[in-house]
């Protein structure tokens, strides 16, 4: 590994839930679409995945094997982020947040899950795992 002498963190993780099924509304459906063209715009091909590699329900055990085995990784703060207006889910469920520092709780923070799109949350939705 090139960095074994440096702690390497990654200040924001995602594990995404792109199925078809989640998004509830044309909204959702174009975000959907609109993230994944927007990887391929900032990915060098080699580094390309597929639609069907990235328009899926990303699991923890897969952002936990890409972040801690196959990357230079030592730390990372996962993001959820409820965006219920557009999402069954949210798109980044804070189960899976628990979950991935349950799983690793040395190497995982969390970020709290503020829906950036409602001003009411954002102001006051600093609580629910400030006590978890």
């Amino acid at each position: 590994m090139p960095h074994q002498d440096t702690f390497v963190v990654d200040a924001v993780s995602h594990a995404y839930n792109f199925s078809k099924e989640n998004p509830i509304n044309e909204g959702g459906r174009g975000f959907r679409q609109a993230a994944f063209q927007l990887s391929r715009a900032l990915q060098t091909p080699e580094y390309f995945m597929t639609e069907k590699q990235y328009l899926k329900d990303h699991e923890v055990e897969e952002l936990e094997r890409v972040l801690f085995l196959e990357s230079d990784v030592d730390f990372t703060i996962h993001h959820s982020l409820p965006l219920a207006d557009y999402f069954e889910d949210g798109l980044l469920a804070t189960e899976k947040s628990v979950e991935l520092r349950e799983r690793n709780p040395n190497r995982v923070a969390i970020y709290e899950a503020i829906n950036p799109l409602s001003l009411m949350t954002c102001l006051t939705g600093w609580s629910t795992l400030q006590t978890s």
